[in-house]
């Protein structure tokens, strides 16, 4: 008799236990990789951000001047955040086994490369679109105007505008334009899309030329140097740094 009711006990703390609680609130992402000025806004307070800090539905990521962050989900699909930019991470289990995420930009850059899973909904949204991602990799800009735009380097996106609920299907090296006054375009990409969309998928590796490890804005010098080999020929040495 004892027995039962202890176990009876333990089975009612359980239940209200901060670890029945944590298990129904599971992180849907992780911070990666804070550079420079990176915070996170939880339960209405700022942290600033470490590596391999959880990332809970409703967290924010916010980035400073010469700053960059890189998000990795929990599927391995990664968001890497420009300076001076705002989202929100949510994830929710919509209905059955469905599992739906979504990527609120208040403003700012990110680039993305999304591993898209069955019964997954994933979205990347703002104030004034909604981007469904099928899985691929591109980049989402939100403008000074409040117009959003959305250059894709693989797979296909759907990008639909708040304001006047048309929607148009982006693929490959295409862009698609979403302005506040509703109105919503496709088109091929320019040089200057794709550079843009670049940047900001080489945020943190070897090749950027974006913020560097030091949250400085990486711009490369060298310094050059007329030297003599052993036979007397004329090189140059070129040093580059940061």
């Amino acid at each position: 008799m004892v027995r039962s009711l202890i176990a009876a006990l333990c089975v009612v703390m359980t239940a209200g236990s901060p670890i029945a609680r944590s298990a129904e609130n599971n992180p849907v992402a992780t911070m990666h990789k804070p550079v420079g000025t990176v915070e996170c806004g939880i339960d209405g307070t700022w942290k600033k951000a470490a590596p391999g800090m959880p990332l809970f539905s409703d967290n924010i990521v916010r980035t400073g001047a010469s700053s960059f962050a890189i998000i990795k989900f929990l599927e391995s699909s990664i968001l890497r955040v420009q300076e001076r930019t705002e989202v929100v991470i949510r994830g929710s289990k919509t209905s059955g086994k469905e599992f739906s995420k979504n990527v609120h930009m208040r403003q700012g850059t990110v680039g993305f490369n999304v591993k898209k899973r069955p019964n997954e909904k994933f979205e990347f949204s703002t104030p004034t679109s909604v981007a469904s991602i099928r899985g691929t990799d591109g980049a989402l800009i939100s403008e000074p105007d409040s117009s959003d735009l959305l250059v894709l380097g693989s797979g296909i996106v759907v990008l639909t505008n708040n304001v006047s609920h048309r929607s148009v299907t982006v693929n490959r090296g295409q862009t698609g334009h979403s302005f506040a006054n509703g109105q919503i375009l496709v088109r091929q990409s320019l040089p200057g899309d794709i550079r843009r969309m670049r940047r900001v998928q080489l945020l943190g590796s070897a090749d950027s030329t974006g913020a560097g490890e030091n949250g400085q804005q990486g711009r490369t010098d060298e310094i050059r140097m007329r030297m003599k080999d052993p036979q007397g020929a004329h090189k140059t040495l070129i040093i580059k740094y940061e």
